[in-house]
């Protein structure tokens, strides 16, 4: 005795996966390798940024050391409150200045020789305009050799 089965054409196709559901698989492994290729990106950019705004604020820091510490090694013929420099390195722009400062002791007298030295560095990062500042106070007698005080 033979038994007949009945096949139904759903159930023979049911089997594999239709067109719509490849193309939609293919989309969200698509979207995701993408959104991971922007995040690598994105990360690689800000490294850069970093890097050259750690970069710029070293290099402020060795001119303001430099302009306090021997300001004569840089301008040898301009008195300190006179000095004033511009340094252009790797696309940065740095404007160094000191100014004198009036400020007063406890006592009401005025301190002698006092300044405040101002770098600015501007650069352009990603198509912007950036710029940042540094300054300190320096007393130059404070620097000199004990013979020359």
């Amino acid at each position: 005795m033979m038994v007949q089965t009945r096949t139904s054409i759903s159930s023979r196709y049911s089997r594999g996966f239709t067109l719509l559901e490849v193309l939609l698989a293919m989309f969200v492994f698509v979207t995701a390798v993408l959104a991971l290729v922007e995040a690598i990106n994105l990360g690689g950019l800000a490294s850069v940024e970093s890097r050259m705004g750690r970069h710029v604020h070293d290099r402020m820091n060795a001119l303001l050391l430099e302009a306090t510490r021997q300001p004569k090694a840089i301008r040898p013929d301009v008195p300190f409150d006179q000095l004033e420099l511009n340094v252009e390195e790797n696309g940065v722009k740095y404007h160094l200045k000191s100014e004198r400062l009036q400020m007063k002791n406890a006592e009401g007298v005025d301190i002698p020789e006092l300044y405040e030295v101002k770098v600015r560095a501007v650069w352009s990062d990603a198509g912007q305009p950036q710029q940042a500042e540094a300054s300190t106070w320096v007393w130059p007698p404070l620097y000199l050799p004990p013979n020359q005080m």
